[in-house]
């Protein structure tokens, strides 16, 4: 009987280191999220109908664009990256898109997309990278 005493105690021990490996991995995990590859690349072709920038602790910075026009119906969200990961520069960015968003001129946003993105970072997961005023 004393031999299963100790199997009891070595199986809940065990159980014990198991839970923390998978802990400190799903941490891990989690962490790396940041740093893995872009999943999508490419540029939204619209005009700007609305922008905010949101939050208490963490500001975010958060666009719509209106793909093809205002007279299009299909909208789409998008954010600045709040940790300039491609060395983006926030502040003129936002200016880019505020003054869009006055003057109603078409642009193009260039936008990546990561596999995961933490909250304080943005609230969509295309981050716009680029914007550049469309030659009519």
């Amino acid at each position: 009987m004393s031999i299963n005493r100790a199997r009891d105690k070595t199986s809940s021990a065990g159980k014990y280191i198991l839970g923390g490996v998978i802990a400190t991995g799903l941490w891990i995990a989690a962490y790396m999220g940041n740093e893995l590859p872009n999943i999508e690349n490419g540029i939204l072709q619209g005009q700007i109908v609305s922008y905010a920038e949101r939050g208490i602790f963490w500001k975010t910075h958060e666009a719509t664009i209106a793909l093809g026009g205002t007279n299009r119906s299909l909208n789409i969200n998008f954010s600045l990256d709040g940790q300039r990961r491609h060395g983006e520069n926030l502040e003129e960015l936002a200016e880019q898109l505020k003054s869009s968003l006055q003057t109603g001129d078409a642009i193009n946003v260039h936008v990546r997309s990561p596999a995961y993105s933490w909250q304080c970072r943005s609230d969509t997961k295309s981050h716009a990278y680029q914007i550049e005023k469309r030659e009519n």
